[in-house]
């Protein structure tokens, strides 16, 4: 038997009933809402970092045909030492894109481990630390010489994983939208469980998951001011099975 059958049994016949209410008008903007509108529609309030959505399983919308990656958890570094706003900037606007969003300038950038990207006066150097048990990057000059790093211990990794995603409910949706609303249609629902700390790091090494780099850069006092947004662990929606395996519901 399923170890927490309950609790996807009662997650199901709450997904039954929204899914024969057809398309339902968005709650929220951005490109959460669609999950955050299920979230409310199963009574659910606010959002915890921790725990997971509902009892025991964190729910995970995907959008019908839009190639838009899974964000698994947030995690900022243990060990930060990037204190140079231009430093940052630079290295993500090198990395990643940058546009412009209610007068303050946003950055995004996606950081594979093994991987080596270069920027104007230095390059960021990304691996896994298997002595020290640590996920790295590495901000180093031209002439070798470590400037900055950034670090999240694997074991810290492993304690988000256990208690918040080992076990997902991955909700495909309809979307239509208009200048005037957004709708959804929560069209299917699939179970999966985590296979274990092994697999994400192989999923790491063989560029499954990915670091994903949100920050903000906002103008206060005349001063511009950097602020993360978020910095998480991200998988896109063919990557899964790397990670997590199906569960037979049916």
């Amino acid at each position: 038997m399923i170890k927490n059958y309950n609790n996807i049994e009662e997650l199901n016949k709450l997904f039954l009933s929204i899914n024969k209410m057809g398309f339902v008008e968005s709650k929220f903007k951005g490109s959460g809402a669609a999950g955050k509108t299920f979230e409310s529609l199963i009574g659910k309030r606010g959002d915890s970092k921790c725990l997971p959505d509902f009892k025991d399983i964190e729910i995970k919308t995907h959008i019908n045909n839009v190639k838009y990656p899974i964000t698994l958890f947030s995690c900022m570094p243990d060990t930060n030492e990037v204190n140079s706003n231009y430093m940052l900037i630079n290295f993500v606007k090198n990395c990643g894109h940058y546009g412009i969003n209610n007068k303050n300038i946003y950055f995004n950038s996606k950081i594979y481990v093994n991987n080596i990207c270069l920027s104007l006066n230095h390059f960021t150097k990304s691996y896994i630390d298997f002595k020290k048990q640590e996920i790295i990057i590495d901000f180093v000059s031209y002439d070798l010489e470590l400037i900055n790093k950034m670090a999240w211990p694997i074991k810290k990794i492993e304690k988000i994983i256990e208690n918040k995603i080992k076990t997902l409910a991955i909700i495909t949706v309809n979307r239509i939208q208009n200048e005037e609303s957004t709708k959804f249609k929560y069209k299917s629902i699939e179970y999966y469980e985590y296979k274990g700390n092994k697999s994400f790091i192989e999923s790491l090494k063989n560029r499954k998951i990915y670091i994903s780099f949100n920050l903000n850069l906002q103008r206060i006092n005349n001063k511009n001011k950097l602020k993360y947004h978020g910095i998480s662990f991200v998988i896109n929606i063919e990557n899964i099975s790397s990670l997590y395996r199906k569960i037979l519901f049916w």
